[in-house]
């Protein structure tokens, strides 16, 4: 950071849960007119998408099933995003890069929110522009390339949270299997065509993906609802974190699943 900028506050050392990547040490070092800072955090088993690429028994030739976690494990990660979500939404900052390699897995199936490079703090009746980092998470607002509202801004994470639990159901980046890829650098010639043509796609593609989630007779109709509002297309459609912490399908057996988790819990 610039030197008048190193006492302003930094996310990461703000937001602190049991679903946060937990920070065991800050080391800091000035140098003409920049602070610098190394930050160093606990480590992980790994994230969530080595879970499917490193798992052997995922590598079969043929997978005879649809989905890849049963709902119990699924609610259970969804519930650590969700926790995480909350903290969030209670500090006024909106992450806008989840996705499954920024979550990471500890022992006893822990997961923690990592990945702050784009965090970005929201005000009251404040608009901003939704940052672009390396490996954008698409939503088609992202786009548009003009400013969003506070609860627009949100809703880029609800977003992010049905696109993680399509690639936790099914192991697929629902954007990569249908070329939308994050990878791709925007072209300068002709912004706005570009601009067009990657809504368009988008559109196609959640389309399709909702096809498919709606078509799934694997899938609990609660959970198909939930995973429909969370990928609509415009925001507006998409639910607020009540409707969202409130879920009847994310809210199913919860005795049950405590039950599973004291049993199993080393």
């Amino acid at each position: 950071k610039n030197k008048e900028d190193k006492n302003k506050e930094d996310p990461y050392e703000k937001l602190k849960g049991p679903n946060f990547i937990k920070i065991e040490e800050i080391k800091r070092d000035e140098h003409i007119d920049k602070d610098y800072k190394l930050i160093i955090m606990e480590k992980a088993m790994g994230n969530i998408e080595e879970l499917y690429h490193d798992n052997l028994l995922l590598k079969l030739r043929f997978n005879p099933f649809n989905k890849n976690l049963g709902d119990n494990l699924l609610r259970f990660f969804s519930k650590q995003i969700i926790d995480c979500l909350e903290i969030m939404d209670r500090n006024y900052y909106v992450h806008f890069n989840i996705r499954p390699d920024n979550i990471l897995i500890f022992q006893n199936l822990i997961i923690k929110l990592s990945g702050f490079s784009l965090i970005t703090k929201v005000k009251e009746n404040q608009e901003l522009k939704i940052p672009k980092g390396k490996k954008p998470n698409f939503t088609p607002e992202y786009f548009l390339n003009t400013p969003i509202s506070k609860e627009d801004a949100k809703k880029q994470d609800y977003f992010s949270l049905g696109s993680t639990l399509f690639f936790l159901i099914y192991g697929i980046d629902m954007f990569k299997k249908y070329g939308l890829n994050s990878d791709e650098k925007e072209k300068n010639d002709d912004k706005n065509s570009e601009i067009e043509r990657n809504r368009f796609k988008i559109n196609y593609i959640l389309s399709n993906i909702i096809s498919q989630i709606e078509s799934d007779q694997t899938l609990e109709k609660d959970l198909i609802e939930f995973l429909h509002n969370l990928l609509n297309y415009t925001p507006e459609e998409r639910p607020n974190f009540e409707s969202i912490y409130r879920n009847k399908w994310l809210n199913k057996n919860n005795k049950e699943q405590r039950e599973i988790m004291i049993i199993n819990h080393n």
